[in-house]
């Protein structure tokens, strides 16, 4: 299992402990999975948070110990490898991706599904089952109330939004790709498994689909350390990148071309 750590950040003093137990998934053509989980979020507004742990997500106030813990059952034919919430924090939102690798590697597949919670009620209002793919060909993960989706396969990825339904195909660019809360940025890095010529951290405006800057940190051009390349994220006002690499974050200042 898994130990999820709730601490204070000014003073360091670590505040609950909470184990996350493996989830338990049955494949009636193989042998079962015990899979790690570690799905996170905060719950907008309140001091509370969401995790997943075994087949369920657990709702709990930190602060407030007197209130006992909400336990959302997933079913047995699901877990959550991703979790979000609706930023007016009504909805909470599950991905389970499921990589069933536990037999002859030409036989491997990914399974996508998606529930979508009321939290009010703590009621299921809508389960989404993807069809089952060859293993790798396609791509999804969750972004707020959007599920971004690649196919690498078709060279296609849109954004499905949950609550509205409506889905935008957007421009398929090789690489990998972060984005900032609204979706009008992205960051699409293109390092590793790239000729030295295209290798570039490339960052789009989505809406007029434009590549309004590009730069090649000093840690991409390195053979050995520039492998320790890991997660991006931008400031909440868009106005800094934060980019994890080899045991360390770097900051870079944006604002001037995301805002000129």
């Amino acid at each position: 299992h898994g130990i999820l750590l709730v601490g204070n950040f000014e003073t360091g003093e670590v505040l609950q402990e909470y184990v996350l137990e493996l989830a338990h998934m049955v494949e009636p053509r193989h042998s079962p999975y015990d899979i790690p989980v570690d799905a996170f979020t905060f719950i907008p507004g309140t001091s509370k948070i969401a995790y997943a742990t075994g087949n369920q997500v657990v709702i709990r106030d930190v602060l407030n110990h007197s209130q006992p813990p909400i336990e959302l059952s997933l079913g047995n034919d699901m877990f959550a490898s991703e979790l979000s919430i609706r930023d007016d924090g009504r909805f909470l939102f599950v991905l389970m991706n499921w990589d069933k690798t536990n037999f002859w590697p030409a036989g491997w597949k990914t399974q996508f599904k998606v529930q979508t919670w009321q939290l009010e009620t703590e009621t299921i209002s809508r389960v989404i089952d993807y069809p089952e793919i060859d293993y790798a060909d396609e791509d999804m993960s969750l972004h707020g109330e959007f599920i971004l989706h690649q196919d690498f396969v078709n060279g296609t990825f849109e954004v499905h939004n949950l609550s509205t339904d409506v889905i935008v195909l957007f421009p398929y660019r090789i690489g990998w790709k972060y984005f900032n809360a609204d979706l009008s940025l992205m960051i699409c890095a293109r390092l590793y498994g790239f000729d030295p010529y295209e290798r570039m951290i490339e960052l789009w405006d989505t809406d007029r689909w434009r590549n309004i800057y590009s730069f090649l940190p000093n840690f991409a051009r390195n053979p050995i350390y520039g492998f320790g390349f890991g997660m991006i994220t931008f400031s909440p006002d868009s106005t800094i990148l934060a980019i994890e690499h080899e045991g360390q974050v770097s900051l870079w200042y944006i604002q001037p071309v995301v805002q000129p």
